[in-house]
Order: structure tokens, then sequence, then C-alpha cells
């Protein structure tokens, strides 16, 4: 899988420079390269940046000695300690600290330590993917829905000028019209989907739960739910702060030049143990905050 997430990415990069540049000096305003060429390279170095550090970056593993653990539970899977958060993988074959999936695209699991690079990769790759379907379309649909207005890089056959069939004149072209459609579909496919998985680990972080807490703090809600108790996830911090803490920004730092920018800040807590935010919840619900 990283072969082909780093294949399908470089195919994408090696048709802007090869295909898509030469197109635009060619036909259109140089003032577009100069416009779009900085942002595609901030958002190539921004996927890249956080896709290596969440392959090369460990989730977090509990140690093996529970003497330095106030207090911890026992996996029944792999016989180790087991801190709060902590979830054992099947794939991994070991606990994983604050566990929220096992990830076919890092070949690793996603946990505490680069949950945070996993996000932004999903984010910079989404909004890559969009930017791209934005300002190749208007070339996309020149090639396949309206007439060329180049006609030395197709021949158009036919009377109707909206449904004319193209005929390319040489393998070079040919291979550009393929090469567009190739680029734009992909790009319009992972925009989708990344923004769909993207949009859920949104949710999860306001909430302040991970995947696997999402499915137990549910099946919480429901069985206290029976008996007319409320049910409070003890790691929810509200809104902002936990955002920053999924993000690892401290308190007195700020917020987007860490998301915008290459950081490698690592979250303030250990995964061993945690704050809880109970007392604030329930100062909340009786209105004495």
């Amino acid at each position: 899988m990283i072969f082909l997430v780093i294949f399908l990415t470089l195919s994408v990069i090696a048709i802007l420079l090869l295909v898509m540049l030469p197109w635009y000096l060619e036909y259109k305003s140089i003032w577009l390269v100069v416009w779009h060429f900085p942002v595609a390279a901030y958002l190539f170095f921004s996927i890249s940046f956080h896709y290596i550090q969440g392959l090369r970056t460990p989730p977090g593993y509990p140690p093996s000695d529970c003497s330095i653990l106030d207090s911890v539970a026992i996996c029944k899977k792999c016989k180790g300690p087991k801190p709060s958060r902590t979830h054992h993988c099947s794939v991994c074959k070991r606990c994983v600290l604050r566990m929220d999936h096992h990830c076919p695209w890092l070949n690793n699991c996603v946990g505490h330590f680069n949950h945070r690079y996993f996000f932004l990769f999903m984010f910079y790759m989404w909004f890559g993917s969009a930017y791209l379907c934005v300002f190749v379309y208007p070339e996309f649909r020149e090639l396949y829905y309206l007439p060329v207005e180049h006609p030395d890089v197709y021949a158009a056959i036919g009377n109707s000028s909206f449904t004319a069939t193209y005929l390319p004149e040489n393998v070079v072209h040919r291979l550009h019209r393929r090469s567009v459609m190739y680029m734009y579909i992909l790009s319009g496919a992972a925009s989708i989907s990344v923004f769909c998985l993207m949009a859920w680990h949104a949710t999860l972080i306001s909430a302040g739960e991970s995947s696997i807490e999402a499915h137990i703090n549910k099946k919480e809600r429901q069985r206290l739910a029976q008996v007319d108790l409320p049910y409070f996830n003890p790691y929810n911090f509200g809104f902002r702060q936990n955002w920053r803490i999924a993000m690892c920004v401290p308190e007195n730092r700020s917020f987007w030049r860490h998301v915008l920018w290459f950081s490698s800040n690592r979250p303030e807590e250990n995964g061993l143990r945690w704050k809880t935010a109970l007392r604030q919840q329930y100062m909340n619900r009786l209105g004495l905050a």
C-alpha cells in the first residue's frame, strides 16, 4: 500500500510537470504558472512531510514493566500491561497507546504519537486533490465537452459544436488527453474519499475520542440511557482544547502556525496517564462553571 500511495502521488506530479506545465506555458498565461507553482509545491511538501512522519513515527507502545504505572489492566491477548485508552492491534500483535486504527496506507497503527501526522496528511491530500480538480477543470472541459480552441491540438469531426468527436493528431496529443483524464479522475476520487474519512476523524477529534472509543462510548450512552443516566466522555475538554490536544499545540503557541507549517511537536501526555475532564463536565451540567 505504501508503494501504491507513492506511485499515485508521483504520477500526478509527473503529469503536472511534463504535461500541464508545457501546456500552460504555451497556451495559457504565465501568471497562472506563477500562481499555481508555489501553491502546488507547498501542498506537495506538506503531503510528503506528514506522510513520512506518519510512517516513521511509532504510535506508542506500553512499557513491559507494570511497576512504573499507578494502575494498569493486563491485555488478554499479549499478556502485557494495558494503560487507559490502550487497545490491542491484531495486525501488529501488540498493544498501542490510544489506538485509533491500523492504517494500511501507512502500514502502521495510528495511535497516540502519530495521529496528528495521519490527520494532517489526510487534510493536505484532500486539499491538494480538490485544488487540482478545480484548476484543471477548465482544460478538462475544453478537451472533452466544448470545442477546442487550439485546432493544432485536436481535429474536431462533426457538425455539433458540443458533441463533436475529437481525433488525436499524434501520439503526443493522445498521451496528453489520456494523462489529463487520468489525473482528473484520480484527483476527484481521492478528494471525495479522503474528505469523507477526514470529516469522520474531525468529528472524533472534536468529541475528544478515537475511532475505537467512539464505538465504546456509543454503547455506554445506550446502556446508561436505559436507566436515565447521562454519559460523560472523560477526555472531552471542549471543541477548542480537543483540537489543540490532537494537533499537539501547547496553549501558549499559535495553532495555525503549527498546523499550516512543518511541525514535529509531540503530545503533552505520555500516553500512559491521562487527565480527565469529568469535574469540569459535571460543573457545566450543574451550571456552576
